[in-house]
């Protein structure tokens, strides 16, 4: 019998399932799971380490397959000092975007998956330093004492300028999770020192804290200010949830630390 060209000569023939090649095995996730935004880069710690090793390194991949990648990425206009993690979110959207059009879309899924990976390590492995009270005096302390700190080498401190104390203990986090080019072959035996430093700091924090509440004694002080410098006051105070009396301390403390510290 004659076949007709419609007829579908595969019909009772044995299916095959042939096994997926690497390469097939991201094609069919990433047109299952496409997403705008890839969804285990969410929180300030992962933001801030996705964005810091997007804008400074373009050795560290590269080394594993990966230098046509458009890395230290930064478009004008961008902010080469970002302020918050929604910023930092923008950017790093403007670069997966870069990254699917000049690599296409599979190899970006490979690249990130690769990332992703990396990241999961870090969260896994160092220790958050969520002690610590952020307010500008106890961030600025520890964030000095990061940059001394001659066990580990960190770019963070060098090439990011926190614009608050919740942005400097961002940054402490984020140089503590950062590993640089010369450090991914050793990143297991560069996790010890990390975490020694974020116990030792602790136990210091600690001794620090006891001292201080040993050693104050709360006096009381009248100041007399005019109403405009008042209404600013009040503003500051009311949309920032700080005391009055704090607020006024930690002016002080701060003054005395960038004029009068260095002659102790």
């Amino acid at each position: 019998m004659a076949r007709k060209d419609n007829d579908d000569i595969t019909q009772g023939l044995p299916v095959v399932n042939k096994p997926l090649t690497r390469r097939a095995f991201f094609v069919d996730d990433f047109k299952e799971k496409q997403a705008p935004f890839p969804e285990w880069i969410k929180g300030d710690r992962a933001i801030f380490w996705v964005w810091f090793s997007m804008v400074n390194q373009d050795l560290r991949y590269a080394q594993n397959g990966y230098a046509s990648l458009p890395f230290q990425y930064h478009e004008p206009g961008d902010p080469a000092n970002p302020c918050s993690s929604e910023e930092r979110i923008e950017i790093i959207k403007k670069w997966l975007k870069k990254m699917k059009s000049s690599e296409g879309e599979i190899e970006a899924k490979i690249f990130l998956t690769y990332m992703r990976d990396e990241w999961f390590f870090v969260k896994d492995n160092i220790k958050t330093i969520d002690w610590l009270d952020q307010n500008e005096q106890h961030t600025l302390w520890l964030w000095n004492r990061l940059k001394k700190n001659i066990f580990f080498d960190t770019p963070v401190p060098e090439r990011f300028n926190p614009s608050s104390p919740k942005e400097r203990l961002i940054a402490i986090n984020g140089a503590l999770d950062f590993f640089t080019a010369k450090d991914v072959s050793e990143k297991n035996e560069l996790v010890e020192p990390k975490i020694a430093f974020v116990q030792n700091e602790k136990r210091n924090y600690k001794a620090m804290k006891k001292k201080e509440s040993s050693c104050k004694e709360i006096r009381q002080i009248n100041i007399k200010i005019n109403q405009s410098t008042k209404e600013k006051l009040e503003e500051i105070l009311r949309e920032n949830g700080l005391k009055q009396s704090s607020f006024i301390e930690n002016l002080i403390i701060k003054f005395w630390n960038e004029k009068y510290k260095s002659r102790w």
